[in-house]
């Protein structure tokens, strides 16, 4: 299956660094990658971003993209856009159906950055790192869970104004 880029609209093309597999766009650098490869990827150490977003370089700078809604580069429906550790300025965009992230060209050097600013300000507050691991891992289910709720109710609320609007009851 070929896989486009979101923002040029070409072809993917696939790659493997350290054993991790993802797909890279010749033309603006982005990659696409699957949540589990970059999470393995991390493990190794945050060393290994910078790494990766260094070795390739953009070969024309993309277009500003019309909309930040970008189609997912393997099943082609919208993916959700939100930011890298729920409070930087860093803005990803995740396809729930597969699973997959797209990560733009320079944005895994950020992210490796606020990790680190991240570690750092745990080691200074006095915060071990299994703890703050824990205390992330409840607060990321707990906001997954709070997020497929608004999702629900958006979805509740999409189908009502579709069953109302035809009637006249529009308030």
């Amino acid at each position: 299956m070929i896989r486009t880029c979101p923002v040029c609209r070409i072809g993917l093309v696939d790659q493997k660094f350290d054993g991790v597999s993802f797909a890279e766009c010749p033309q603006c650098a982005g990659i696409w990658i699957l949540e589990e490869e970059l999470k393995r990827l991390e493990s190794v150490g945050v060393d290994e971003l910078k790494r990766l977003d260094g070795m390739e370089r953009p070969m024309s700078v993309p277009p500003p993209a019309a909309s930040s809604v970008f189609a997912c580069p393997s099943c082609g429906q919208a993916m959700e856009q939100f930011h890298f550790l729920y409070n930087t300025p860093i803005m990803l965009h995740r396809c729930q159906p597969c699973g997959g992230l797209w990560i733009e060209d320079g944005e895994m050097a950020q992210m490796a950055t606020m990790i680190e600013q991240g570690d750092s300000v745990g080691t200074n507050l006095g915060v071990d790192r299994a703890k703050a691991d824990e205390i992330m891992a409840r607060f990321t289910q707990e906001h997954e869970e709070t997020m497929a709720r608004y999702q629900s109710v958006a979805n509740v609320c999409r189908a009502l104004c579709c069953w109302v609007r035809p009637y006249g009851f529009w308030w």
